[in-house]
């Protein structure tokens, strides 16, 4: 297995080593396999695993300080007022929040008139955080996002996905991503992505209390993320892919989408506390955008 794995609890790595043997056991047909079969049976479930154990394991790593990490101005003017500006009113609409966190951004579209809103994330500690805030119509699951068991009976107005789609490792699982959204979306229906700038990811970029440093500057790269205060106190770290925004667009409309690029924006509120001029390099290259994508 790669050395990722070794930031598992015990618990996690039993459970592989068991769906490990098991495999093992269907290659060689018995229940004696060999070194060879469970060579075979790692191969298997390393690609079926596809990250997935290992962004739970990191994110139930950060959770705590990803928490904290939101009362950060950036997250206050920007990030949260770029949200209401594009989303706008949601009264009536029944919503579906991915890879929502500690459900802050699911508690917001609550508050922006939604009749229902659920959220999912495959961690469980983040979903164990956001179920602290009791909140009626808004409802918690464990999920992981980018699977094969994405539920599909029933219907949403609107789904978003806050910072969630640039976790995709591969062509492949933003297209199973947005066959799931498709899935699950009326008629109509809009998916607000919100991504970290796809130039930014190439680049890197360091200001407004985030640090960003490419590994790569290939499609599918990654980059290493740190959410700072504006006093550059680190509250946590994690790693996403680079897609361009061709690539984006491209894959987008091939599951039947129309999309369209929104740039982060500021409150003026926060222009009021730190002056326009302040925030002219952020207008001017924000750090996140949204794509608001319809199904058709």
């Amino acid at each position: 297995m790669n050395n990722q794995f070794e930031e598992y609890t015990l618990d996690k790595a039993h459970d592989e080593a068991n769906v490990i043997r098991e495999e093992a056991k269907k290659i060689s047909g018995n229940e004696n396999p060999s070194n060879s079969d469970y060579q075979k049976a790692n191969d298997i479930i390393d690609k079926k695993l596809d990250n997935v154990y290992f962004q739970e394991a990191v994110y139930d790593k950060i959770a705590q300080g990803y928490e904290k990490a939101t009362v950060r101005p950036l997250r206050k003017f920007s990030y949260n007022y770029t949200i209401e500006h594009y989303i706008g009113d949601l009264k009536d609409k029944k919503v579906l929040d991915l890879a929502c966190g500690e459900g802050i951004s699911t508690r917001m579209l609550h508050d922006l008139g939604a009749k229902t809103v659920h959220g999912v994330d495959i961690s469980e500690k983040m979903i164990e955080l956001a179920k602290k805030q009791k909140t009626p119509g808004v409802t918690y699951e464990q999920l992981d996002c980018m699977g094969d068991n994405f539920p599909k009976e029933n219907k949403f107005d609107i789904v978003s996905g806050m910072m969630f789609i640039h976790y995709a490792k591969s062509r492949e699982q933003i297209k199973k991503v947005l066959k799931n959204i498709y899935s699950v979306l009326e008629d109509d229906g809009i998916f607000y992505a919100m991504t970290v700038n796809p130039d930014m990811l190439k680049n890197g970029y360091e200001e407004y209390g985030v640090k960003i440093t490419p590994q790569g500057k290939t499609e599918g790269s990654e980059s290493l993320i740190e959410l700072h205060d504006f006093d550059w106190n680190k509250f946590c770290e994690f790693s996403i892919h680079y897609w361009s925004k061709e690539t984006y667009q491209e894959i987008f409309e091939s599951e039947g989408f129309e999309i369209e690029w929104k740039n982060g924006v500021v409150s003026e509120e926060g222009i009021d506390k730190y002056g326009k001029e302040f925030w002219n390099d952020f207008l001017n290259n924000p750090a996140y955008v949204i794509i608001k994508a319809v199904k058709k």
